[in-house]
C-alpha cells in the first residue's frame, strides 16, 4: 500500500509534508490535530496524520480509501515523493552542499 506523505492545510496556508517534518514536529501535529485541519490531495477529504507499523509518518483518509480521485493514491504519492526529492536536490545544489 502506498502511503500519502503530503496533505493540505484546510485554511489554505500550505501543506504538511511527512518527509520534511522532524519526529517532534510530527508528534506535535498529531497531538494538536482536529478533524478537518488537513485535506487529502486526491479528494479534499479529511486527512489524518498517522504512523505506520514500521514507524513511518503518513496521512490517511478519515473514512477509508478514496474512490473519487482521477489518479490513484499510488500515483499521487509517487508524484509528491518525486517533487520532494527534487526540491531537496535543488536546495542542496543552490546552497553548494
Amino acid at each position: 500500500m502506498a502511503m500519502v506523505i503530503e496533505a493540505a492545510y484546510a485554511d489554505g496556508t500550505g501543506v504538511a509534508n511527512a518527509l520534511r517534518m522532524s519526529q517532534v514536529q510530527w508528534h506535535e501535529l498529531q497531538r494538536n490535530y482536529r478533524v478537518g485541519d488537513l485535506q487529502m490531495p486526491c479528494c479534499s477529504a479529511p486527512a489524518v496524520p498517522k504512523v505506520s507499523a514500521n514507524g513511518y509518518p503518513f496521512f490517511a483518509h478519515l473514512g477509508g480509501a478514496c474512490t473519487t480521485s482521477e489518479e490513484s493514491q499510488w500515483h499521487l504519492a509517487a508524484k509528491i515523493l518525486v517533487r520532494s526529492v527534487l526540491e531537496d536536490w535543488l536546495y542542496a545544489v543552490s546552497s553548494g552542499n
